[in-house]
Order: C-alpha cells, then sequence, then structure tokens
C-alpha cells in the first residue's frame, strides 16, 4: 500500500511541478464556487422553468444585465459595438474604451452558442484568472506558496473586506463582523465585492493585473522580453477600464522615475520602451480625440459627470476644503494612508521593496491632485475610489507575505505555528464563499431569481432566430426590457437610458409612442409618474432595509413598471431632469414634484401615439404587459404560446403615412 501510494505521488508530480500544480488547483476551486450556486439552480430548478445566470432588476441586484447585454452585442452585433439596444446609434459612445474587457467577456462563445452558458463561463472564468495572477504576482515579493495561495483566494472573495479596514481598531472589528455576516446574506456576488460586477471589474482585472504583473518582472528581472510583453499590455490598457489604465500608467511613470533617480539606466530603458510604447500609441491612433469625440458622443457621461474644471488657484482652493470637509474623500485617504504605512513597515530597509512603496505613493499624490481638480464632479470617485483598491491591497498583501517568509526564525516551533495559523486562515477564507454561494443557490432555485418561464424562454428564441438584427423589439414588460437584449440580442423600442445612450426626452417619448398606441390615459400616465419615485424609493428599502433576507420580487409588477419610469427612462438619482425640469426638488426625495408632472402631461400631450417612428417592429406581450394595456396590440401575430404574444407591426408605404 505504501509502496503504491508512493507510486502514485513520484509518478504525478514528475508530469505537473508544484509550479503549475498549485495555481490550476487554485484556479479550480475559485472557478468552482462561482459556478457552484448556478450548478445547483440547474439541478434544483422546477420543470416549468428555464435556467438564467444573469436577471432583471426585480429579481437580481447589480448591473449584471447591463454588462452582459454589451457582451451579446459583441457576439452578435457589428465590431466594434456600437449600442446594445439602440438601432439608431451609430456614432461610438464612451463604452468603446471598455472593448478589452468587452472582447474578452465575449470569449466563451466561440466553444458554446448558448448564451446562457456563455455568461456563466465568462463570470466564472475570469476572477479564477485573476487569483492565479495574482498568485503569480505574490510569489514575485518571495511569499511562500503557501501564502500566495491563500493571496490569491483573498484577491478574489475578501480583497473588499480590506479596502474597508480604516478608521481604527473598533472598524476593523466592525467591518471584519460585517464581512463574515455578508456571505451568509447575498443575492447576488457583486454584493460581496466590485470582482462580481462583471466586465468591471471582474473581466477588467485580468489584463490589468497582468500589466501590473508584467510591470513588476522588468522591475525585477529587467528583461527585455518583460519589457516587450508589457509594452503590448499598456497600449491595450486603454481599452480596458479608464481609472485603471491610469493608475496603472501612473505607477510605471512612478518606477520609470526613481529608476532615473537611482541611475539605473538599464532598468530606465526597459521602463521608457514600455511608456513609450503607449504614448505612441496614444498619438498615432487618436485615443484623446477618440476619448473626447466619445465622451461628447454619450449622453449619461455628459449629464453625470458634469463639471467645471478647476484650474485657478481659487478654485483649486476650493476643490481642497471639499475633500477636507467630505467624510467619504476623508476615509478614502486614509485607507490608503494606512496602506502606504503598513507597505513602508513590511519593506523597511529593503531599498527595491521601497521603490515599489514610494512609486505607490506618488500615484496617490496624484489621485488626491485629480480629486482636487475634478472636487465637483463624479469623475473624481470614478479615480479614486472603483476599480484600483486590488492593485494596492495586493502589494500590501505580498510585501507582508514576503515579510513573513523572510523572518529568521526558522525553528521547529514557529513553522508549526505558521502552518496552524495558514491552515485556519485558509479554511475560513474559502468556507465563507462556499457557504455564502451555495445559499444563493439554495434561495434561487426557490425563489425563481435564477429562472424565467419556458413560455418568455421560447418566445425569446424566437425573437433571436426570426428578428432581424435591424428590426426593434416594443418590450411592454420590464422584465422583457432587461433580459431581451442579453438572451435574444434585440434592439429595443425603449429601454433602460444608460444602456441606450438616448437623451431622457427622447426615451420618454419612445415609451409613450408605444403605450399611447395601446390605450394609455392621459390619466394613466399621470398616475404612473407621480408614484415613479415613491416606488423606487420602495425598491431600495426592500432590496437594503426592510427585508433582511432579501428574497425576491422586491415589488409588485405594477409598481416595478412605475419605479422604472423613474430609474430606467431617467435613470435617478445620478441624472435628475427632463428639459430642465426636476423630477424631485430636494434629495433624499420620495415625492415627484408638481413641475415634473407637469412637464410630463406636456410631453404626453405632443407625442403622437403612433409606432411608424420605429419602422419593422415587433412587440413582445406579456400576461404582466396584458392586464395593464387599454386595447389590444396593433399588428400580425408572429409568434404565440400558451402565455406569450409576439406581433409585427410593419410601417405603412410613405404615400399612405
Amino acid at each position: 500500500m505504501r509502496f503504491h501510494i508512493s507510486f502514485v505521488k513520484n509518478a504525478l508530480f514528475s508530469r505537473i511541478s508544484l509550479t503549475w500544480l498549485i495555481p490550476i488547483l487554485l484556479f479550480l476551486l475559485c472557478f468552482g464556487i462561482i459556478v457552484a450556486p448556478e450548478i445547483l439552480v440547474i439541478t434544483k430548478i422546477s420543470s416549468d422553468l428555464v435556467w438564467i445566470p444573469v436577471g432583471w432588476a426585480n429579481e437580481r441586484v447589480g448591473d449584471a444585465y447591463y454588462y452582459a447585454a454589451w457582451m451579446r452585442e459583441v457576439v452578435n452585433g457589428p465590431f466594434p459595438p456600437i449600442s446594445p439596444t439602440a438601432l439608431e446609434q451609430t456614432q461610438f459612445s464612451i463604452e468603446l474604451f471598455k472593448l478589452v474587457p468587452f472582447t474578452l467577456a465575449a470569449l466563451p462563445s466561440l466553444f458554446v452558442s448558448d448564451p446562457r452558458y456563455q455568461l456563466l463561463i465568462s463570470i466564472a472564468i475570469f476572477p479564477a484568472i485573476t487569483s492565479v495572477i495574482s498568485y503569480a504576482f505574490s510569489r514575485g515579493f518571495n511569499c511562500s506558496r503557501r501564502t500566495s495561495f491563500l493571496i490569491g483566494i483573498f484577491s478574489v472573495f475578501h480583497y473588499q473586506l480590506f479596502s474597508r479596514l480604516y478608521g481604527g481598531f473598533d472598524v476593523w472589528i466592525s467591518t471584519l463582523i460585517a464581512h463574515i455576516k455578508s456571505f451568509s446574506n447575498i443575492i447576488d456576488f457583486e454584493l460581496v465585492n466590485d470582482n462580481f460586477r462583471y466586465i468591471n471589474t471582474s473581466v477588467s482585472w485580468v489584463p490589468t493585473l497582468l500589466f501590473i504583473f508584467a510591470i513588476q518582472k522588468t522591475w525585477i528581472s529587467r528583461e527585455w522580453r518583460w519589457a516587450f510583453f508589457a509594452a503590448v499590455l499598456a497600449m491595450a490598457e486603454w481599452f480596458v477600464y479608464m481609472p485603471q489604465a491610469f493608475v496603472t500608467h501612473l505607477l510605471l511613470g512612478s518606477l520609470a522615475g526613481i529608476s532615473a533617480l537611482r541611475r539605473d539606466w538599464r532598468l530606465l530603458s526597459r521602463f521608457s520602451l514600455i511608456l513609450g510604447a503607449s504614448a505612441a500609441f496614444l498619438l498615432i491612433g487618436g485615443i484623446p480625440q477618440m476619448l473626447r469625440s466619445a465622451s461628447a458622443n454619450t449622453i449619461f457621461y455628459e449629464a453625470i459627470f458634469n463639471g467645471e474644471l478647476r484650474l485657478s488657484p481659487s478654485q483649486l482652493w476650493i476643490g481642497v476644503k471639499i475633500l477636507a470637509s467630505d467624510s467619504f474623500y476623508l476615509s478614502l485617504i486614509g485607507k490608503y494612508l494606512i496602506f502606504l504605512i503598513f507597505m513602508a513597515v513590511c519593506s523597511w530597509r529593503q531599498g527595491r521593496r521601497m521603490d515599489w512603496v514610494a512609486a505607490l505613493a506618488a500615484v496617490i499624490t496624484t489621485l488626491v491632485g485629480i480629486s482636487i481638480v475634478f472636487a465637483n464632479t463624479n469623475s473624481s470617485l470614478r479615480f479614486f475610489n472603483r476599480g484600483i483598491d486590488l492593485i494596492f491591497i495586493l502589494s500590501a498583501a505580498s510585501l507582508f507575505g514576503g515579510r513573513l517568509n523572510a523572518l529568521a526564525s526558522t525553528g521547529v516551533w514557529w513553522a508549526r505555528v505558521k502552518l496552524v495559523c495558514y491552515m485556519f486562515i485558509t479554511v475560513g477564507a474559502v468556507s465563507l464563499p462556499a457557504y455564502g454561494f451555495l445559499q444563493v443557490g439554495e434561495r434561487a432555485a426557490h425563489s425563481g431569481s435564477h429562472s424565467m418561464s419556458k413560455d418568455r424562454w421560447q418566445a425569446y428564441e424566437w425573437i433571436a432566430e426570426h428578428v432581424p438584427y435591424n428590426a426593434q423589439v416594443a418590450a411592454l414588460d420590464w422584465q422583457d426590457v432587461y433580459e431581451l437584449p442579453v438572451y435574444a440580442g434585440s434592439k429595443l423600442a425603449y429601454g433602460h437610458w444608460i444602456i441606450d445612450n438616448r437623451t431622457a426626452e427622447d426615451e420618454y417619448g419612445r415609451y409613450l409612442s408605444v403605450w399611447k398606441t395601446i390605450g394609455m390615459k392621459r390619466e394613466d400616465w399621470s398616475n404612473r409618474i407621480a408614484s415613479s419615485l415613491p416606488a423606487y424609493q420602495k425598491l431600495i428599502r426592500n432590496i437594503f432595509i426592510e427585508k433582511p433576507s432579501r428574497t425576491p420580487p422586491y415589488l409588485s409588477g405594477a409598481e416595478f413598471d412605475d419605479a422604472m419610469l423613474a430609474h430606467a427612462l431617467l435613470y435617478w438619482p445620478y441624472h435628475s431632469t427632463v428639459n430642465g425640469v426636476a423630477l424631485a426638488k430636494d434629495r433624499p426625495a420620495t415625492t415627484v414634484s408638481p413641475e415634473f408632472i407637469q412637464e410630463m402631461e406636456r410631453l404626453y400631450d405632443q407625442t403622437p401615439g403612433d409606432l411608424e417612428r420605429f419602422g419593422d417592429l415587433y412587440i413582445i406581450e406579456s400576461p404582466h404587459a396584458r392586464a395593464r394595456m387599454g386595447r389590444e396590440v396593433p399588428g400580425e401575430i408572429v409568434f404565440q404560446n400558451s402565455t406569450f404574444t409576439v406581433y409585427r407591426h410593419t410601417p405603412k408605404p410613405a404615400s399612405l403615412q
């Protein structure tokens, strides 16, 4: 028996060394935890339902519906993608600068045709790859394999715990307790951390961390091959996620500056190659002009990130005072200061590692400056808060792990203490997400939040197969508005303002054109608008406050319809006006202003109730929509099952209009 075990062990490790075995096991572990709840739903779902990995906002929390629609557009539409839902959009929007993660997310479509499994693979595989890159990065700072394995787990499931550890020991403890509890009370993964928001940041972290890893390898080895690899990634990074691109290039520039100060010309030449390639790509490719054009063509970007630059001394001083009086900014700065101090302690009297810490300190200083300049806009928060934490946390963990591994005490007692601590932390780090994600599967299998009816899925399949790419679909049920772009690749007559890239005025007008045609009265419209903001506020309360178990759906069908008039057609609270009239006068708001209701009534009066503006139009009628309509849907029935009907409305010839 001993001989047999020894033989198998030696045969296995002769083929796969630990260098490859541990990252493979890490990948499989993370991938398995993430797909586990979906597999559980698939095995337990009732026979009258169809499993789906991404759902609508009344059943699921988060932005996956938004990113999944863009992924589907890459699979089915033109490349580069224009808009996943708006047929009339012919110009690139700011989303063009997420082209790399969109494309990476769509790669599973090369191997599977079902959009559900494309999404499942994509959602799970990229966080798992992130864990492997984190493992390799930490090994570069001389962490042991065991510590690097643990860092890989934390970089996927627990890094946001550390992003909130600031404010004192009592805050640390309360944050840790809240983090542990969150895994027993999650609906969808992105409520645990941003790694599961999909595209940003679950997919975008892969090229970004790979770029950071290439920079680290260039910094350590000074080899040209790593510099060339980093140069290619530097060019691609501009089309990953802009805050990550700025931070990674700031880190690269800081390391180049430190190399110049140390007169390390060999290393400086490598970094200069990477920076030069990136700069040449920006200039020759006209990327700044493309960015300005895309920003100007993006309605929500202009509406949400508006504000003037603060460049004069007096304006900059105002920016400083805004940051100094804003508790959120102060907590962010305090958090990064804690990380920098911690890294400096771990790297004390280790010149090369202190250079890395100094480079990160330069990055933070620059980010503070950017926040001062843009203090009166939402832009600074995007650069200072979203999608960059993992770079600092991973560096801090790796420097600490390397320091721990280099401790002089190597006796048996110390080795046993480290082993026990490692095993205890690893069990906790793995069991928490494994338990929480399985809870997601158990709840989803019974609540239906990861499923739809077979009749609805049949209608989607028909639309995906028979509706041309250049035709639009009027979805009368908001569930279809959210899910048709994801599973059928449909262009929508009206939809979610932030995806469609239409003006709010146009989105409301499109909605009215459809609903007036099927009998919505002026009084009904006024009542829906008056109910929109209270319904949205109720939605938020039900998700985060009133329902500790967070069991969907969160609103009745009619209430959710009304809530989307505020949150989807307008995108409250990020954008709040139509034709200069505000939805509500104050924030936090609970009632719609009378002026806004009057403006919506005026819009109703001037909007024609016909479908000619949409051209070749298909209309999907659900049981819920049928109950809210005033009369029958106009058009020819082209698909029908026991509950769903799809109509086709063909525009009249120009001579008859």
